[in-house]
């Protein structure tokens, strides 16, 4: 996701989080980083570049405490 569609994503979820104070809210944990290859372009072609690139990102992801419940 891009920024703004981060942003998005952020507020919606915030929203609609049953939180009577900020220690309610679920933890959230957000990689941007403008530096990987246009995904958009690797579907069209070569892949390699922008796979690497989420592979770290989702690895950092997963150091910093990061899972899928």
């Amino acid at each position: 996701m891009g920024p703004q569609a981060t942003v998005d994503f952020m507020a919606k979820l915030v929203s609609r989080t049953n939180a009577a104070r900020d220690q309610d809210h679920i933890r959230l944990i957000v990689d941007h980083n403008p530096t990987v290859p246009n995904r958009h372009e690797a579907i069209a072609g070569d892949r390699t570049e922008v796979s690497a690139a989420l592979m770290d990102m989702a690895r950092g992801l997963e150091r910093a405490g990061a899972d899928f419940c």
